[in-house]
């Protein structure tokens, strides 16, 4: 079986592409696209066509809400 390295919140860049903010939560992009994304006050910015999440306030936002995904 292929070990697995484990990342700290800071081993990701400080603007979260979709994929990056599902890995850091551990969850499939379906699901954070599903359950995640469209939440009210989530931190994103959009940045050219893309939207991004800023890893800092993302990860605070996440450390306070998680109860929203029982």
């Amino acid at each position: 079986m292929a070990e697995r390295k484990e990342k700290s919140d800071l081993d990701y860049p400080l603007f979260l592409y979709k994929q990056e903010a599902s890995e850091l939560t551990g969850v499939s992009v379906p699901w954070f696209k599903d359950n995640i994304a469209g939440c009210p006050g989530l931190p994103k910015v959009k940045i050219g066509t893309e939207i991004r999440y800023p890893r800092d306030p993302f990860v605070k936002w996440i450390e306070q809400n998680w109860e929203l995904f029982k």
